[in-house]
């Protein structure tokens, strides 16, 4: 008699860890693939909406800075601005790191 209760909790207990498996699976999955585009699409939306509300805010005849001849070509050639985005993410990367507590950076 004990061995058939026992047959029979583990056949409950295998059916519940294979639903419990199926859905940890599925939703990983989900978490890997679909999170990062929502997260990319409502980042987006952000950005559009913070950006139409600048534009739409500043002056017609805002000057916007112009280079021709060779500061163009200097900035163009040496990747000055490529540069900066570099430089301003590792910054960025490097604020972020240090607000994380007991890492030493």
């Amino acid at each position: 008699m004990g061995a058939l209760i026992s047959a029979f909790a583990s056949f409950i207990a295998n059916i519940f860890m294979k639903s419990f498996l199926a859905n940890k699976i599925v939703l990983s999955f989900l978490f890997i693939t679909v999170l990062p585009i929502v997260l990319y699409n409502l980042a987006y939306e952000f950005i559009s909406l913070a950006y139409n509300l600048l534009i739409s805010t500043l002056p017609e005849e805002l000057e916007k800075p112009q280079f021709v001849g060779l500061a163009a070509w200097l900035l163009e050639n040496l990747y000055f601005l490529q540069s900066l985005s570099v430089i301003a993410s590792a910054i960025a990367t490097r604020v972020a790191i240090s607000a994380i507590p007991f890492i030493r950076g």
